[in-house]
């Protein structure tokens, strides 16, 4: 049987809450990953650097693409 459009709109607002929040923590991981990289020098190339900050910005658009939705 059919659900009811408001049991099919809540799930729907759950499953992208959870989404959301698993995205935003990501995000936050990735930036205090590569904070705590350069502050403690945990390595020593640019190149690596330049790495983490790709990825995070990666994250962070993903964030705000599922933020989006």
């Amino acid at each position: 049987m059919n659900k009811p459009a408001a049991e099919n709109y809540t799930s729907r607002v759950k499953k992208h809450t959870i989404r959301y929040i698993s995205w935003s923590i990501a995000w936050a991981a990735t930036l205090i990953l590569a904070d705590k990289a350069a502050l403690y020098g945990w390595h020593s190339s640019d190149r690596l650097s330049l790495l983490l900050i790709i990825v995070n910005a990666g994250v962070g658009f993903a964030m705000l693409a599922t933020y989006m939705q």
